[in-house]
């Protein structure tokens, strides 16, 4: 709980091996303060929540023991820029929102292991690691935006993408990159390119001088009228 908070709270855990049923991160700060989680790794069963003013950085290796999900109004960071601790989905899966009302995550972490990634209505959420130790799909529901800072980070060449009408799967940050996962897309802004990734919110994403432009080399299939915007260069030969 942050709201006594006089400034950013370090929590570290020293216990190894540590299982937790969820985490939730709740109370407001007027100064913005946040918690930052360090430490040994965790194991998670049931999810992450964020409730009032908090904004959490979890650096800490997280591993998933069932299919759960991050929900909040509020940020939530999983690693740094500087600090890529590794998100093993260990054949679960993970979803970003409840479908209801905005969340926001940023997963500087490396995804590995096997497990899928869904954005429901109102998720933004950034892949910002090299996580080619991931084999799954992500899929993008309208109203919901995914972002990607690496062109690894949609995982392993063979995994899908799936996003629907409404809603974005953008690039970001990318110098000559290629992209070879299949992508399923349609709908308005479907495809988009930015020179800075708008990241999953709450601030602190990465945004530099690099030229973006992404080639994509996996299939491509419209589920319907699409188009593809940004003010960088976006190349398709799949």
């Amino acid at each position: 709980d942050i709201t006594s908070l006089s400034s950013d709270q370090t929590l570290t855990n020293n216990i190894t091996g540590l299982t937790v049923a969820s985490m939730t991160f709740q109370g407001t700060s007027s100064n913005s303060y946040q918690i930052n989680l360090t430490g040994n790794a965790i194991t998670i069963s049931g999810g992450i929540v964020t409730a009032g003013g908090s904004n959490p950085v979890i650096y800490n290796n997280l591993t998933l023991s069932a299919s759960q999900s991050i929900t909040g109004p509020n940020s939530v960071s999983l690693g740094d820029l500087n600090t890529t601790p590794t998100l093993n989905l260990n054949g679960f899966n993970l979803t970003v929102g409840s479908g209801s009302g905005n969340t926001y995550t940023n997963i500087y972490d490396t995804v590995t292991g096997t497990g899928n990634i869904s954005l429901l209505s109102g998720a933004n959420a950034l892949l910002n690691g090299s996580n080619t130790g991931w084999s799954g799909s992500a899929s993008v529901a309208s109203g919901a935006s995914l972002n990607v800072a690496n062109v690894a980070g949609l995982g392993a060449s063979s995994n899908t993408v799936a996003v629907s009408s409404g809603g974005s799967l953008a690039f970001c940050d990318l110098s000559n990159g290629s992209v070879a996962q299949s992508i399923n897309v349609g709908g308005t802004d479907g495809l988009e390119t930015f020179l800075g990734c708008g990241n999953g919110g709450g601030g602190g994403g990465p945004v530099d001088n690099t030229p973006a432009q992404v080639t994509l080399t996996g299939s491509i299939t419209l589920t319907a009228d699409t188009t593809v915007n940004g003010l960088r260069t976006m190349t398709i030969t799949g």
